[in-house]
């Protein structure tokens, strides 16, 4: 299926700020990467309250983390959240832990 038709299956609410919204490689973000769409509940830049953003729960890496799983003092056993945002945010670095905006379900649930 190609990806045009599969996100507005997926999202038929917000297909258009989607597709116009500015997200570079939204086909790898959201069916490789396996974000999710979230409407965002907090300011950040130039993204205001109500805008789309694409987010990603992942495990925090210590320091001295190499890259590899097997490391014993890599994992400090806390998570975060990964955004990638439509406009240019507060921080370059774009990690939180705390979830700074609300999942859009698909399917329009």
């Amino acid at each position: 299926m190609k990806f045009e038709n599969w996100i507005k299956r997926k999202y038929p609410n917000h297909y258009k700020q989607l597709q116009d919204g500015g997200f570079n490689d939204l086909e790898w973000y959201l069916k490789t990467l396996k974000y999710k769409v979230g409407i965002l509940t907090k300011d950040n830049g130039e993204n205001k309250i109500g805008e789309l953003c694409l987010y990603k729960r992942v495990k925090e890496y210590g320091e001295y983390w190499n890259g590899l799983y097997d490391v014993p003092t890599g994992w400090t056993g806390g998570f975060e959240f990964v955004f990638q945002y439509q406009k240019p945010s507060e921080h370059w670095f774009t990690r939180s832990y705390v979830l700074n905006c609300e999942e859009v379900k698909p399917y329009g649930k």
